[in-house]
């Protein structure tokens, strides 16, 4: 009877597990797309050297690739941990562990060359860096995510399966805040961006109108001069 019982529980996780990884899968497609967007500003707004921000788009990408091969292998471990046991699940954390430290490693690796791009294009460099510190949250967001989901296989307890599904929630209520955030901002640099234009607009009529006021004058002082002889 408690061999059935746990069958039954293990079913039971695997189906919840099941209902996360299309969650997840959900997330990915709008993050994927919010990256997307955030591309398409980035080539809007392009004034710098090209060298550089390939170097960044290719960091980018790197992350994203990172992120994919984690979500890819999060999975697997989580499989892998509801089917095998103890053992199995201490040589998934070591992998986690190793991923962290390819993650921290990229890290670095990317805040060295956005260092390096800063001085030569700064308004493209600014946004991918941006773009950079989304992606780099987002794959800490999916490590605590794998971790969590490594416990829920250990435990195989509803409580945990719960305190999953309230992490996916959080992320995408994070995910559609930082969206909502990033929109804001470009639609700020753009009212600056007119702003800025429109100052120097007045500006320059400001000075059409006094040097053709410095060009009257010398004139009308010259016809003042032929009346009096």
């Amino acid at each position: 009877m408690s061999e059935v019982a746990e069958k039954a529980s293990l079913r039971q996780a695997e189906l919840e597990v099941r209902q996360l990884h299309e969650t997840i899968q959900e997330l990915r497609t709008r993050l994927e797309r919010a990256n997307h967007d955030g591309v398409a500003m980035a080539q809007q707004a392009r004034a710098g050297s090209e060298a550089e921000i390939r170097d960044l788009r290719a960091t980018a990408q790197a992350l994203r690739d990172e992120m994919e091969k984690m979500h890819y292998e999060a999975d697997t471990r989580v499989q892998r941990a509801v089917a095998a046991g103890h053992d199995e699940l201490v040589q998934l954390k070591a992998m986690v562990q190793a991923l962290r430290d390819q993650i921290d490693q990229l890290r670095f690796e990317a805040d060295a060359r956005v260092q390096q791009a800063v001085a030569n294009a700064s308004g493209e460099i600014a946004q991918l860096k941006a773009t950079v510190q989304e992606l780099r949250d987002q794959a800490d967001e999916l490590r605590f995510e794998a971790d969590a989901r490594v416990q829920t296989a250990v435990q195989q307890g509803n409580e945990e399966i719960q305190q999953l599904r309230q992490t996916a929630q959080d992320l995408r209520d994070q995910l559609e805040d930082r969206v909502y955030a990033h929109r804001e901002e470009m639609q700020e640099l753009e009212r600056d961006r007119r702003d800025e234009v429109a100052d120097l607009q007045r500006a320059i009529q400001a000075l059409r109108d006094k040097l053709e006021g410095r060009e009257t004058r010398p004139a009308s002082g010259k016809k003042t001069r032929k009346k009096a002889t």
